[in-house]
């Protein structure tokens, strides 16, 4: 049997608790105008070291914030979150 989650999102906002799956019965994800950046420059194809280089963080930064976006929306990973995003309108 899995183990409840805790997520910690951007800026030290806290996720779900023992949900998975997107919109698992939390409130709706309030993403930071920088979360919807780096999802869009990722669905337009840029890179991460690219994404860094724009928005002046290191690709450990950009890594590390979509790892904590797809924990927040309950996706398993980056494209699931661009996607995610695509179909709910957010980019």
């Amino acid at each position: 049997m899995d183990q409840p989650r805790r997520t910690s999102g951007p800026a030290g906002r806290t996720g779900q608790t023992g949900q998975t799956g997107p919109g698992a019965g939390s409130a709706p994800w309030s993403p930071h105008r920088t979360d919807l950046e780096i999802l869009a420059l990722l669905a337009e194809g840029h890179t991460v070291e690219s994404i860094g280089r724009r928005l002046g963080v290191s690709d450990r930064t950009v890594r590390r914030r979509l790892r904590s976006i797809a924990d927040d929306i309950g996706v398993d990973s980056t494209i699931e979150a661009v996607v995610h995003a695509v179909r709910g309108q957010w980019i």
